[in-house]
């Protein structure tokens, strides 16, 4: 079955679905909403199977029960007959469902715009919206934005989980035609707690920030040797703004073998365990508490020393 959604008054609002039911690219069932109000208010039916409409069922207070049908009787595509609905002498073809009782696409109760058509949705006479159902159910799922008008998409907004609602858009923060960050409701609950940003535009995610329900950064994820794994994990577990452990993969096997962690919340690692072996155990912790020397940034590594350090972490926002 396919769907084609239609906008019959010209208004940029889809009010029309034409269905073909079987496959053969003719139209068998035709749903509209011809007053424009979202609810479907008339459905017609191609009784011959010639690819065009000849018996329409019209629903005017829309009760959910039609009260006309009009009628193309010598099928020359105009109506030339109509009756008052009764349901004892005049019903729907057999293989398809009574109309009336199915209610409306869920497309028309939104007013769904149509689907792959360049839209103006700012007035500025510039085309720069699309529509687009990437998993042809009908309903819109994506929406391609060229906001300033260069011919490339500068956000791109996804409804992963098909309830109506964005939960992923991708965005051209820098203007070169990459979409080079990612903002993402991971959970479902209505709210983008995710930021994943490939800064240099190969493709490969650099940067996870995740975000708590107030906006607060709680952790950032970082490939910080671009080998297109992430390997270090900053984590503010307080909720004060400065982070407060790191964790590290430094030998690229996919496990951690440097945590350093800032136990008094000052901005400075306290602890450091070490995996020096690389067996997946942390055989060697230092205490190193007190002041940083040279206020080192994270990750760095000082020139005796061939472990990365946390020393002076910092805001982490």
């Amino acid at each position: 079955m396919s769907e084609e959604w239609i906008d019959i008054d010209g208004d940029g609002q889809a009010d029309g679905v034409l269905i073909d039911e079987d496959g053969d690219g003719l139209v068998d069932v035709a749903v509209m909403d011809t007053d424009g109000d979202g609810v479907a208010d008339a459905v017609g039916f191609d009784t011959n199977v010639d690819g065009v409409v000849d018996e329409i069922y019209v629903d005017a207070d829309e009760d959910g029960a039609p009260e006309v049908v009009l009628f193309d009787t010598d099928y020359d595509g105009e109506i030339d007959a109509e009756a008052p609905y009764d349901e004892s002498s005049v019903a729907p073809p057999e293989d398809v469902d009574a109309p009336v009782d199915q209610g409306p696409p869920s497309g028309l109760e939104s007013d769904q715009p149509p689907i792959g058509e360049p839209l103006d949705t700012d007035g500025d006479g510039y085309a720069e919206t699309i529509f687009d159902d990437v998993d042809g159910d009908g309903i819109v799922d994506a929406v391609y934005t060229d906001s300033d008008g260069d011919g490339y998409t500068d956000v791109h907004e996804f409804d992963t989980d098909g309830d109506g609602a964005v939960d992923e858009a991708s965005l051209d923060t820098d203007a070169d035609g990459y979409l080079e960050t990612t903002v993402s409701d991971t959970d479902y609950d209505g709210e983008m707690e995710t930021v994943f940003t490939d800064y240099d535009a190969d493709g490969v995610v650099d940067e996870a920030v995740v975000h708590d329900a107030a906006g607060n950064v709680e952790a950032v994820i970082l490939d910080a040797d671009a080998d297109g794994a992430f390997d270090t994990v900053v984590t503010d577990r307080d909720g004060d703004g400065v982070a407060d452990t790191i964790e590290a993969d430094t030998d690229a096997d996919g496990m951690t073998d440097v945590i350093a962690a800032d136990l008094d919340g000052d901005g400075q690692v306290d602890v450091e365990a070490y995996d020096s072996d690389g067996d997946g155990t942390f055989d060697t912790e230092e205490d190193v508490r007190g002041p940083a020397p040279g206020g080192d940034e994270i990750g760095a590594t000082p020139a005796d020393s061939s472990e990365p350090t946390t020393e002076g972490l910092g805001r982490i926002t």
